[in-house]
């Protein structure tokens, strides 16, 4: 689920350095960016590689005489630092005879408990998470938690690879103490047995067994025999804490069904969401909506912005729910030519777009005045003119210029709105079904958050209208009675940042149908139909793993 691309920066490192290789799972929203900060000064922080999944990865070579390093992630939208680690720091004791130390981190907002004036010291030292390597051996992997130990019980590890008890809980292997709350495990394991799946369980001697709660966690990349996988900032989750999410990570566009028109669309989401309830996930997380055609740099920089998290790339509009189109045999043909692009292996988004764009046009023509007269119609105009001007106006140039780029739109090839308000009168029959086609896209969006509300299903996108409210789990004030009670309020789309859930994508997918012996579903309505795939997978969700039964 989470294989990345090897990092080979290290292939190029000079001699007399060792390079640490970070990796952290972090969910953010759009125009946000994560970096890595070197001990406190956030001006020098170098920025990360995304890669699918929410992985966050960069390589940094220091001197192979570097005895230990300090650093902290922060997060930057707009080249702003807009959140830190409220940990102090995390810090890396290094040693010699190793080229590469691969990090697999954890962001760490934990603050500890003690606050009186007696135990200053030990908060601060509290808050610092240490990963003490230094007498490991290179090819080795190095696991540290912090677990408070009560009851006799002691920390231990167990997972889905042999060396790890294969769920077995009496072949787990036990972690070491080394420190206060702090403990550790090191072992080497066959480079076939990544990725793995694994749990931190707490046991005793006479056999009882504490499960942490929560997903599964997992061993992403196998070190080479020179180097060494260190996973750093681990916690034992107990049930007191916020419950452990899962969500499905979809692209729309490729959310098929047998009725589309060559692309997923907004009226696929509510198959999608019975799905999710279904199988007892929390939450569907749609990757951006946002038109991919918004030129960068004709707009002014914040114009451009609301631009991205409001305006709906028209290839995802629904086009039964627009309305009927009078000419019989037009229709016929928009039928025929959509059904055939749905035929498609491959999504020819372009094709759709257009296809799309003509019948919206034949159907605003027909029936879009009864829509326009409407007062909801006309508020949206009134309160989104801010962003919608500038978006239909540039959607209208590339249009009637036959290019994206500004330099070929004449005299409006630099942005001024008194311009632009003159060349939307000169176009108002078409600004008028533009201005119509972002409203019902957005109709269409709030929609399915309604009906994902009424499920108690979390819809999360990257972009959103900005009269939907949003809800960050991220904050650890934000527990699961606080979700529910802004679920049902009814009518709002809530966004979730989804760092630390079990992210069920196209990969993931595709590892339970083979442990299910099952045909990766392809459409909407053979993933609701396969039985014995959708039992897996709840499986799964509901975490009872049939190893561990």
């Amino acid at each position: 689920m989470f294989c990345l691309a090897e990092d080979r920066t290290h292939l190029y490192q000079k001699k007399g350095t060792m390079t640490i290789s970070f990796s952290i799972e972090y969910k953010t929203r759009w125009g946000e960016e994560l970096y890595l900060m070197l001990g406190n000064d956030r001006y020098s922080a170098v920025k990360m590689n995304y890669n699918p999944g929410g992985i966050w990865t960069v390589s940094y070579n220091v001197s192979d005489a570097t005895r230990q390093l300090r650093y902290r992630y922060i997060v930057k939208e707009g080249g702003e630092v807009t959140r830190v680690e409220r940990c102090e720091c995390h810090i890396l004791d290094l040693q010699e005879g190793v080229s590469r130390y691969l990090v697999d981190d954890y962001w760490n907002d934990e603050v500890s408990a003690l606050s009186t004036n007696d135990f200053v010291a030990r908060l601060m030292q509290a808050n610092e998470r240490v990963l003490h390597i230094s007498q490991v051996k290179p090819g080795h992997v190095v696991i540290e938690a912090e677990y408070s130990s009560h009851n006799g019980l002691k920390p231990a590890i167990v997972g889905e690879a042999s060396e790890l008890g294969a769920w077995n809980v009496r072949r787990a292997m036990p972690m070491q103490s080394c420190g206060d709350s702090l403990w550790r495990v090191e072992f080497m394991m066959p480079a076939k047995r990544f990725p793995c799946q694994f749990k931190l369980i707490a046991i005793v001697k006479r056999g009882a067994v504490e499960w942490e709660c929560g997903d599964n966690r997992w061993l992403r990349q196998a070190p080479n025999d020179d180097e060494v996988l260190m996973l750093n900032g681990l916690k034992f989750r107990r049930s007191g804490s916020i419950r452990s999410q899962v969500a499905t990570v979809i692209d729309v566009a490729a959310l098929r069904s047998e009725r589309d028109m060559g692309c997923g669309d907004l009226g696929d989401l509510k198959k999608m969401i019975q799905w999710v309830a279904a199988t007892g996930q929390d939450a569907v997380s749609l990757n951006s909506l946002a038109d991919g055609s918004v030129v960068d740099g004709w707009m002014p920089v914040d114009t451009r912005k609301r631009v991205m998290e409001n305006a709906i790339d028209p290839v995802f509009v629904n086009l039964p729910a627009l309305g009927t189109i009078a000419d019989k045999k037009l229709k016929a043909q928009y039928q025929k030519a959509g059904m055939a692009l749905n035929g498609l292996d491959n999504a020819a988004l372009e094709e759709v777009r257009r296809l799309k764009l003509d019948y919206g046009r034949t159907v605003f023509a027909d029936n879009g005045a009864s829509v326009v007269r409407s007062a909801a119609y006309r508020k949206f105009v009134a309160e989104n003119g801010e962003w919608l001007r500038p978006y239909v106006a540039q959607a209208i140039l590339q249009q009637v210029n036959s290019t994206a780029e500004s330099a070929g739109w004449g005299i409006y090839s630099a942005f001024n709105p008194e311009q632009i308000e003159k060349f939307l009168k000169a176009r108002h029959r078409e600004a008028a079904f533009q201005y119509y086609l972002q409203f019902q896209l957005r109709q269409q969006l709030m929609a399915a958050a309604q009906y994902a509300s009424s499920k108690k299903i979390t819809l999360s996108c990257d972009m959103a209208p900005r009269n939907v409210k949003a809800l960050d789990l991220r904050e650890p004030w934000v527990n699961q009675r606080f979700l529910e009670q802004r679920l049902n309020q009814g009518g709002e789309m809530v966004l979730v940042p989804l760092r630390d859930w079990l992210i069920i994508d196209g990969d993931y997918l595709a590892r339970v149908a083979k442990a299910s012996s099952s045909r990766l579903p392809i459409t909407i309505e053979e993933l609701t139909a396969a039985r014995d795939f959708n039992t897996r997978l709840t499986s799964i969700v509901n975490h009872q793993p049939q190893s561990q039964q």
